[in-house]
């Protein structure tokens, strides 16, 4: 299987992890005691684990990014034709 359908895209440190089935059987199990299951189990018991402090981060983030728009000037600039030779000129508003 290629990297990209093995990783959630946008996941960098993203670990791939090898289930010996195809995509119609790769979660259903004979038992706990199956290793694909301890496989799946264990990862999404961390991804469970890490999630409260990815989604603060995100938020966190989110408003640095909000906190730091806020303070942009957007100057609205109008274009205009100039004389017969069909120049574009900015002129401010």
């Amino acid at each position: 299987m290629p990297q990209a359908s093995a990783v959630v895209p946008g996941a960098a440190d993203a670990e791939p992890v090898a289930i010996p089935a195809d995509h119609l059987n790769m979660v259903k199990f004979a038992s706990r005691k199956d290793g694909g299951y301890e496989k799946v189990s264990g990862h999404l018991q961390l991804l469970a684990e890490e999630a409260p402090d990815a989604i603060g981060a995100r938020w966190e983030e989110q408003d640095r990014i909000r906190k730091g728009t806020e303070s942009i000037r957007y100057d609205v600039v109008e274009v205009v034709r100039s004389g017969s030779n069909n120049n574009l000129q900015p002129r401010s508003m």
